[in-house]
C-alpha cells in the first residue's frame, strides 16, 4: 500500500519531489538522490548512510499511506462524517511541552522571524486558501478568537472579511508584532481588534464568549495528547461556533522533516506529527465532534485543518397539550 500511494505522489507531483529531498542531500556529503524515467527514487550512498536514509523513510511511510487511504474515498465531501465512537483515557495535563512551547516563542528575536502575511510561493499559498475555505465556516460579521495569534497574518485574514477580531497570544512580544504589523496595513482596524495575553489550555474568557475560534500551527508543538485535548476543551468551551485548528500530519514533507533530523542526530522534540484518526480520537475526548476537514496539498503538505464544535446536550421539548 505504502509503495502505491508514494507512487501516485511521485507520478501527480513529480516536478516537487525534488524541493522535498533537497535537506536529505544537504543532510549527507555522502548521498545523492536522482528520480528516473519511471518516477522511482535512485539512492546513490554508501552502505550505513544509505541504510539511514532507508530507515528514516521507512518509518513514516506505512503513517502517510493509512491517512491518505482514509481521506482519499471522501475527499470531495467538505463536510466530514462523524468517526466511529473511540474512548481516550483522558489523563492529568502534563505542562512540559506547554512550558517548552511558550519559552521557544517568546523571545523578541523569534517575534521578529516569525512570518507574516503569506510568501508567494506555491505552498504557502495554498496553506492561505485552505485557511480562507475554513474562515468560510464562521459567522458573517462575528467576534472571533485568534489563539495563538503570532505576528497578525491570520487575523489578517478574519479582519479583511469583516470580523471583529481578539488576539491572544501568551507571547507578549508577538502581540506587540502583531499590533504592529495590522496597524500598517490598515490603521482603521484598530477599533475591530483586542489586544491580550491568555494562555490556549487555560484563558480567561466565559463560556460562549466568541462567535469562533482559530488556533493555527500550535498542536502539533505538543507531544503529549492530554495537552492537546486540554487546549481543545478549553477553544470548545468559549465558543459558540466553530473550533478551526491545524495538524501536522504524516505526508512527504513530513517524512522529508523527519529524514533530516534524524540524519543530522537532532531531536524533532516541539514538532509532533498527528495521525487523522488520533486528532479525531482527541476531539471526542474533547466533548467535541469534528464538523469538517481539509488539507493543505494532500498527501504532500503536512499541513492539515480541522473545524470541530462542541457537543451540547439535545434540548427537550415537552409536549404541547393538545
Amino acid at each position: 500500500m505504502a509503495t502505491i500511494v508514494v507512487r501516485f505522489l511521485v507520478d501527480a507531483w513529480k516536478s516537487q519531489v525534488p524541493y522535498l529531498i533537497t535537506d536529505l542531500l544537504l543532510a549527507s556529503d555522502a548521498a545523492s538522490v536522482q528520480i528516473d524515467s519511471n518516477c522511482r527514487f535512485l539512492l546513490h550512498a554508501a552502505p550505513p548512510t544509505k541504510l539511514c536514509i532507508r530507515e528514516a523513510m521507512r518509518s513514516a511511510l506505512d503513517e502517510v499511506a493509512s491517512d491518505l487511504a482514509e481521506w482519499l474515498p471522501r475527499h470531495r465531501s467538505f463536510p466530514m462524517p462523524t468517526s466511529n465512537d473511540v474512548s481516550l483515557q483522558d489523563f492529568a495535563v502534563s505542562r512540559t511541552g506547554y512550558d517548552r512551547v511558550i519559552e521557544k516563542f517568546s523571545s523578541r528575536q523569534t517575534a521578529e522571524r516569525y512570518p507574516w502575511g503569506y510568501a508567494r510561493r506555491l505552498k504557502p499559498q495554498l496553506e492561505r486558501q485552505a485557511v480562507i475555505a475554513m474562515l468560510s465556516l464562521l459567522p458573517s460579521g462575528g467576534h472571533i478568537l485568534d489563539l495563538p495569534s503570532g505576528t497578525g497574518r491570520i487575523s489578517q485574514l478574519l479582519l479583511e472579511r469583516g470580523f471583529e477580531v481578539t488576539l491572544a497570544d501568551a507571547s507578549p512580544e508577538m502581540i506587540d508584532r502583531a499590533r504592529g504589523n495590522l496597524a500598517s496595513v490598515e490603521p482603521q482596524w484598530l477599533h475591530r481588534t483586542t489586544y491580550e495575553i491568555q494562555h490556549a489550555d487555560a484563558t480567561s474568557y466565559h463560556d460562549d464568549e466568541f462567535d469562533g475560534v482559530i488556533c493555527n500551527r500550535l498542536l502539533h508543538h505538543y507531544s503529549e495528547s492530554a495537552t492537546r485535548v486540554a487546549v481543545l476543551r478549553e477553544l470548545s468551551r468559549i465558543s459558540r461556533g466553530p473550533v478551526i485548528t491545524s495538524i501536522a500530519c504524516f505526508s512527504l514533507s513530513t517524512l522529508h522533516k523527519k529524514s533530516t533530523f534524524r540524519l543530522r542526530r537532532k531531536s524533532l522534540r516541539d514538532y509532533q506529527p498527528i495521525s487523522l484518526a488520533q486528532f479525531r480520537r482527541e476531539h471526542e475526548a474533547a466533548g467535541m465532534r469534528v464538523q469538517a476537514i481539509r488539507p493543505v496539498l494532500c498527501g504532500l503538505s503536512r499541513m492539515w485543518y480541522f473545524a470541530g464544535v462542541r457537543n451540547r446536550p439535545a434540548v427537550s421539548t415537552k409536549d404541547s397539550p393538545r
